[in-house]
C-alpha cells in the first residue's frame, strides 16, 4: 500500500446524507476508514479541513470546454466533466491510472477528469 491521507477536523457528506464521521483516511486511491474519532495511521499525511466540510467530487454532465475550464471546475467541487464537442485537439485528454478502468463504447461526447481531482485548495 502507498502512502495515506487522512482528513480530520471535518464534517463529512457521503453523496446521500451528512454523517457523524470527523475524520477520513484514504490511500491508494480508495477510502479506507472512517470514523469519528481521528482515522490516522502513524506515517499519514494529515490534512486539517478547519471545519470544512468533504464531500463527493461533483459531475458536470453538460460542459464546453475552453482553456482553464477544468481548473475552474475544481474550484467549485466538481472532478468530472462530460465535453459536448468542444473544439478537438487543445484538451488534455483522459488522466492516465494505474489501474484498469472499466470503459463502456459509445458515440457520445468526451469525458474529461481534470489532473488533480483530490485537494483544490492553494
Amino acid at each position: 500500500m502507498g502512502a495515506a491521507t487522512t482528513i480530520v477536523n471535518a464534517k463529512v457528506f457521503d453523496g446521500t446524507k451528512s454523517q457523524d464521521w470527523t475524520s477520513v483516511r484514504f490511500a491508494d486511491g480508495l477510502i479506507t476508514k472512517c470514523s469519528v474519532a481521528s482515522a490516522a495511521q502513524e506515517g499519514d499525511e494529515v490534512i486539517d479541513a478547519g471545519g470544512g466540510t468533504v464531500l463527493p467530487g461533483l459531475i458536470d454532465a453538460h460542459v464546453h470546454l475552453v482553456p482553464g475550464a477544468l481548473a475552474q471546475s475544481l474550484t467549485f467541487g466538481v472532478t468530472t466533466v462530460l465535453d459536448m464537442f468542444s473544439k478537438p485537439g487543445w484538451w488534455p485528454g483522459p488522466r492516465r491510472r494505474p489501474a484498469p478502468v472499466r470503459t463502456w463504447p459509445m458515440c457520445a461526447p468526451r469525458v474529461s477528469v481534470p489532473p488533480r481531482p483530490a485537494g483544490t485548495r492553494r
